[in-house]
């Protein structure tokens, strides 16, 4: 009988993921929006513990990250992070072509978390905008930092 093996020379689910964010193509250069993300997270979090804070929030109007700028889908549009995060199943239903778009959205998500909550950081997205609603602005992602 044959002896099965998983070095078949095709990829891990894992790493085509990788692959979709840009962090395991050759050339890609990593994934440029998690780690644009990451450091302006780094900065707010550095920002307010040197003001003896114990957390932070970033996303409007508190200031904004690549991840936490309008997100005007509605259908279409380029930044789908509030939709991968708020409700991604209407969001692909809505707009059946824009599926990768939104998976990628989320795992670039999951990528930040992940990485806070492996340096024991308590991390959450919450909904974002201004106060009172201003039309379009509440359609935003917070970052939520504890710590």
């Amino acid at each position: 009988m044959p002896q099965y093996t998983f070095d078949d020379g095709f990829y891990h689910a894992s790493k085509a993921r990788d692959i979709a964010v840009g962090a395991g193509s050759p050339g890609a250069g990593g994934n440029t929006k998690v780690l644009e993300e990451i450091n302006t997270l780094q900065l707010a979090v550095d920002a307010a513990a040197r003001i003896g804070e114990m957390s932070v929030m970033v996303g409007y109007p508190t200031g904004v990250s690549p991840m936490t700028t309008q997100d005007d889908y509605v259908g279409a549009g380029s930044d789908s992070h509030y939709d991968a995060w708020a409700d991604l199943h209407a969001a692909e239903k809505a707009n059946p072509a824009s599926v990768s778009t939104l998976r990628r959205a989320a795992v670039e998500m999951d990528r930040v978390i992940g990485y806070f909550t492996r340096l024991g950081y308590s991390i959450e997205r919450v909904r974002g905008g201004t106060s009172p609603s201003t039309v379009g602005t509440e359609n935003r992602i917070q970052w939520y930092i504890k710590w």
